[in-house]
């Protein structure tokens, strides 16, 4: 049997598990050609001077994210299907890759499911390729709209046409199938609004439709909308490349392409329950943990060794890295539910700087030599906030710039009024940030550690943004390879309860 060849761009910084990965490739059918990308610049020039079946990126690759990745293909046009390698799969990266248009993702260790992918890549590239007819159908000849057609119904996501009143003109097998209904008489030329999106979500909708119908734009790449089927159950659908296209006979139509993400969204939730329930059953026995080993170190239980000694303190090292990581999760639980109480009061911003640096940050800087350079606003009013709270993003900022800023080093912390807000910012002297890294940073899960090779939880800069927003204000990061990073946030100017 003739071996199918196989051009394979691998964006990996591991030189073993790309061999590995080869191998899986070699025990089936194909013949594999395939260079091995560690850069962008590398993977650009790829692009430009070889034609390429099948990318397989290691989402651990500091320069070449997924999402960079898939915007790079986009902007040069190239219809190559993306397989991502994750080392740490959860529900919120994986609703993270669908909306990026990552179409298949493996966790690393799992070769034998890849040459499944694979084969079920390429034939949804063919599917595809087939299914682009149906933008055109009402173009087509009887032939090619009986084509179309049939792609139509094979189509395992919602595909819907919608005319200018956003009635339904056209919609497949599978749309039938998610409302709950085959019969067209209930379905066909009903208002998709006032039928299927319910009355708390009609005003959002209809918004979203008349961007396209103004002409403010063409497509809308991403949005989630809940629909009501005609059976009365409300499902959760995810829309991608919803576009507004003229037909042959100079009628304007939106074409819609979704999927029902209601099961995948009901586990993410119960994920989170049960994350938030776990998180808080382990705080009080981590508390009484770190407790008990500063006692002994203090000497509380009878004298110990200097060997002990230094067991015990990696003991409470690792102890305390897990309170604060518990700490977090639960303060983001928190936020995110809305649950979370601000207890505000009038603060004067520069004293409450100053009281962290003097008990938190000072004690840390003989260890690389460095300095705090601050730049307070003399007249800077009383500002309504949580003390607690705000003092959470002024550790995670100056932690992170003593950090990642080289030894002899200065750090600078700001305070301004700009914009008729309270400005506070932090620079540091450290490598940089790239672009990409930046456009994600505040994210959950999002973390520089990765790129130094560091522990980290990715929580810290999220829970930033989260109370930074609670209080009404913008957090911020603008940075410059080689020369540092500044992050920033600002406080409304509110100095009474309301």
């Amino acid at each position: 049997m003739k071996r199918k060849e196989l051009r394979i761009l691998a964006i990996e910084d591991s030189d073993s598990d790309l061999l590995l990965l080869m191998r899986e490739f070699q025990k089936c059918s194909y013949l594999t050609h395939y260079q091995q990308i560690k850069t962008l610049e590398a993977f650009q020039s790829a692009l430009k001077q070889e034609t390429w079946d099948l990318i397989i990126a290691d989402d651990n690759v500091s320069q070449l994210s997924s999402e960079t990745v898939l915007s790079l293909l986009k902007k040069n046009n190239a219809d190559i299907p993306v397989i991502v390698i994750t080392g740490q799969p959860n529900q919120v990266k994986t609703m993270d890759f669908i909306k990026a248009g990552v179409r298949d993702f493996f966790v690393k260790g799992s070769w034998q499911e890849l040459v499944s992918m694979v084969n079920r890549e390429f034939e949804c590239i063919r599917l595809r390729k087939e299914l682009k007819l149906t933008k055109s159908a009402l173009q087509m000849e009887e032939v090619e709209a009986q084509k179309a057609q049939y792609y139509l119904k094979a189509a395992e996501t919602i595909i819907m046409a919608l005319d200018t009143t956003l009635n339904i003109t056209l919609i497949n097998p599978k749309g039938y199938e998610v409302l709950e209904n085959r019969s067209e008489n209930l379905i066909l030329r009903k208002n998709w609004i006032e039928t299927f999106i319910p009355e708390k979500e009609k005003n959002e909708i209809h918004a979203i439709f008349q961007q396209l119908l103004e002409g403010k734009t063409t497509c809308i790449d991403y949005f989630e909308t809940p629909i009501m089927t005609l059976h009365g159950k409300e499902k959760l659908i995810a829309w991608k490349n919803t576009e507004i296209l003229t037909t042959g006979a100079g009628e304007k139509i939106i074409l819609m392409s979704g999927k029902d993400i209601t099961d995948e969204r009901t586990v993410l939730q119960r994920k989170e329950s049960f994350v938030a329930t776990l998180t808080h059953d382990l705080n009080t026995p981590i508390r009484a943990e770190v407790q008990v080993l500063e006692l002994l170190l203090a000497g509380h239980f009878g004298p110990i060794t200097k060997e002990q000694k230094d067991v015990l303190n990696e003991i409470l090292t690792s102890n305390r890295f897990m309170q604060r990581m518990v700490d977090s999760l639960l303060a983001i639980y928190k936020y995110e539910d809305r649950q979370a109480e601000l207890n505000k009061e009038p603060t004067d911003l520069n004293d409450l700087i100053s009281s962290i640096l003097t008990t938190k940050i000072h004690p840390l800087l003989d260890e690389k030599h460095q300095k705090i350079d601050r730049h307070f606003h003399p007249n800077l009013p009383k500002i309504l906030l949580d003390p607690d709270e705000i003092k959470r993003v002024l550790s995670t900022f100056l932690n992170n710039a003593l950090f990642f800023s080289p030894e002899n080093s200065i750090i600078s912390i700001t305070t301004d009024i700009r914009h008729h807000e309270a400005y506070v910012a932090v620079e540091d002297k450290g490598q940089g940030i790239e672009s990409e890294m930046v456009k994600t940073l505040f994210s959950r899960y999002s973390s520089l550690a990765k790129k130094f090779r560091q522990v980290g939880t990715g929580l810290s800069l999220y829970l930033a943004r989260q109370i930074v927003e609670a209080h009404g204000g913008h957090i911020g990061v603008t940075s410059e390879i080689g020369k540092g990073s500044r992050f920033y946030f600002t406080l409304p100017l509110t100095t009474e309860k309301e």
